[in-house]
């Protein structure tokens, strides 16, 4: 094929795969091309500093301001986010799309939490990693959080909205933002939503691990929601607690405590679904009854003299015929604590998340011989304070119990054969009294076996230094011998 014809061919190819059609000059090599451009799939691309209209004519795909550059990293000083790498200038400086605001472990084993802002402008991004901060502060401030912090990552993803604020919000009734945030979802004026799939796409490419979503909304008109995926908060005074309180919903699965009309009444024979919900107003019916003392009586007035008493109080989930747990608890008032049940929900669910046992090691399989020792070493994620207990046995009989999660074993403690070292992990918290499912527990087992050499000698060839060591070794000691006899 000629160079004319294969030039044409390309730019045929280029123009029916819908590449946009700009004044590019068409080529074999980089020699074909003007002022130091390059040859790129048939075509000339121009070196940082030449002038452009569109990014298709820049070897580095960024036209800015007329000018072909390569976009800056983190840090660097811009004029505007065509600038970065992350497409973020704010405040005159490249800022990074996300930030770790905590990092405790693999991801695989902990609950992911990631944090977005919407209504958020490319200035106030440093405000968003504030907001964030003291949101995640809250959060963590709460005394079952505090004890779990170990088990939780939460990283931000930084969001540029064209304007502050949310639509039916305190800035007007329409706003620019890239979430969608708005207020009277579904007519309840306070509930405040987000485009979903916008955010699970973000999601989806900058924080595939998350777990759960928390969506700031730069508002401060009241409001918040918590969805299966998805929970939002606003920044309304005591804002802090919002989010605390949404993601009780999204992440724990928690009813409201609080009685408003327009909702369900859950059904009198299967009860409520939450934890902290109840139709039953025996004591023997109700799911928490393992946290009611026998003298609360059932049930349990909405009095002050049971403030920080468990039992069943009327006004939960909608309804004042529907039972909560405890007199307050955030789930029912903002800047409340989590109620007993609702803290042992909390450790529960963070269990489904997060195994007790990140690693050990040895990772598999140990071969001994008797004058041989190995250490066994258990990692894992461990709560504030510290109720992780390990329990080690060999071939099913209890050989040590202890809180570091370690364990030596010497060959010689065991006959030649095969064995079985296991371990097992239990958190002993008193967050939790009831765990059916066994989610505070794991173990792990290696295979242990025990072998003494058999004796072998090999005749070294004459001559060797090894046979003269030998036998310069064996004449010392009978010298010795003799010297002695």
């Amino acid at each position: 094929m000629s160079k004319k014809l294969f030039v044409g061919a390309a730019v045929l190819l280029a123009a029916l795969i819908g590449r946009p059609r700009v004044a590019l000059a068409a080529c074999m090599s980089d020699d074909d091309c003007p002022n130091g451009g390059s040859c790129v799939l048939a075509r000339c691309v121009a070196q940082d500093g030449s002038p452009c209209t569109t990014n298709q004519q820049c070897r580095s795909n960024t036209c800015s301001a007329g000018v072909c550059i390569t976009p800056a990293p983190s840090g660097s000083p811009c004029s505007n986010g065509e600038e970065c790498q992350s497409d973020i200038c704010s405040a005159g400086v490249c800022i990074a799309r996300t930030e770790m605001l905590l990092s405790s472990g693999p991801s695989a084993n902990r609950v992911d939490l990631v944090i977005m802002g919407d209504g958020y402008r490319s200035g106030d991004q440093a405000k968003l990693t504030a907001d964030a901060k003291t949101l995640m502060n809250t959060f963590f401030a709460q005394p079952m959080y505090a004890a779990y912090k170990n088990y939780y990552n939460v990283k931000l993803v930084h969001v540029v909205s064209n304007q502050d604020g949310a639509d039916n919000g305190s800035l007007g009734q329409l706003r620019d933002t890239a979430l969608g945030a708005f207020y009277d979802c579904f007519g309840i004026d306070r509930l405040l939503c987000v485009d979903d799939n916008a955010v699970l796409s973000l999601a989806a490419h900058h924080a595939p691990e998350f777990d759960k979503i928390l969506v700031v909304v730069n508002d401060t008109k009241y409001g918040g929601s918590g969805g299966a995926q998805i929970a939002t908060a606003s920044l309304a005074p005591g804002a802090p607690s919002i989010p605390v309180h949404e993601l009780g919903h999204s992440l724990f699965g928690l009813a409201d405590e609080y009685v408003e009309a327009g909702h369900a009444h859950c059904d009198s024979t299967l009860d409520c679904p939450e934890p902290n919900a109840s139709v039953f107003s025996q004591a023997s019916q109700i799911k928490w009854n393992r946290w009611i003392d026998a003298s609360t009586p059932v049930p349990t007035p909405d009095s002050s003299d049971f403030d920080g008493v468990v039992g069943a109080f009327p006004g939960a989930r909608y309804f004042s015929d529907q039972f909560r747990p405890a007199r307050n608890c955030i789930m029912r008032s903002l800047g409340a604590n989590f109620c007993p049940v609702c803290q042992e929900a909390g450790v529960l669910t963070t269990y489904t998340f997060v195994d007790p046992i990140d690693q050990v090691t040895p990772p598999g399989a140990v071969n001994l011989i008797p004058t041989q020792s190995q250490d066994f070493v258990v990692q894992g994620p461990r709560p504030n304070p510290d109720t992780m207990n390990f329990v080690f046995s060999i071939d099913g009989t209890p050989v040590a119990v202890n809180q570091t999660g370690s364990f030596s074993l010497a060959g010689s403690t065991l006959g030649n054969g095969s064995h079985t070292l296991d371990v097992r992990v239990t958190d002993l918290t008193s967050f939790v009294r009831r765990d059916d499912g066994q989610l505070l527990e794991s173990s792990f087992s290696w295979p242990v076996t025990v072998s003494t050499p058999a004796c072998s000698f090999s005749p070294a060839r004459p001559g060797s230094p090894v046979t003269l060591g030998a036998l310069a070794a064996l004449g010392v000691a009978f010298g010795l011998r003799r010297r002695r006899g």
